[in-house]
């Protein structure tokens, strides 16, 4: 049996790890757009991945330890709205993160284009939103389904 800490970090990476996993997913299907070559299956994505993990992964905890220590006891349909609720929150809030990440030159580097409150404006988010939502909801919600039914299954079993 693992002790707490070692039980809360492996709660933690497991969200970490389907986050980038995610992460990756979606820049392979942004790049694939553009056509197939190594760049767009193996450079594009992993770049994404690197340059946008610093809020990627504290995200992917935070969505670990809730599904894993909450969700997980619900009901799997309680488990269901409860993992699509937190998809909803957790996608918008890395839509709001990759503006930021997009405008992070515009911000802090040598050019201005235009004033810092038209870069964040609520359409530039919601750009970003449509597409990372639905599949941050989906995975959200089939994780805490699958966690809520392997918990059932494992108390059945004692």
């Amino acid at each position: 049996m693992m002790d707490r800490p070692a039980k809360i970090a492996s709660q933690a990476l497991e969200g970490v790890l389907l986050l980038l996993a995610l992460a990756y997913a979606f820049a392979l299907c942004v790049s694939l757009r553009e056509g197939v070559s190594l760049q767009s299956v193996v450079g594009f994505p992993l770049w994404v991945v690197m340059t946008t993990s610093w809020f990627v992964a504290p995200i992917g905890a935070v969505a670990g330890l809730i599904v894993t220590r909450w969700l997980a006891r619900l009901s799997p349909s309680l488990a269901a709205i409860g993992g699509c609720s937190l998809g909803i929150v957790a996608g918008f809030l890395l839509s709001l993160l990759m503006v930021a990440w997009a405008q992070w030159p515009v911000l802090f580097g040598d050019a201005m284009p235009g004033p810092a409150f038209k870069l964040f404006s609520p359409n530039r988010i919601l750009v970003y939103a449509r597409s990372i939502v639905p599949i941050i909801a989906v995975s959200a919600t089939g994780w805490a389904l699958v966690r809520s039914w392997l918990r059932r299954l494992g108390s059945k079993q004692q």
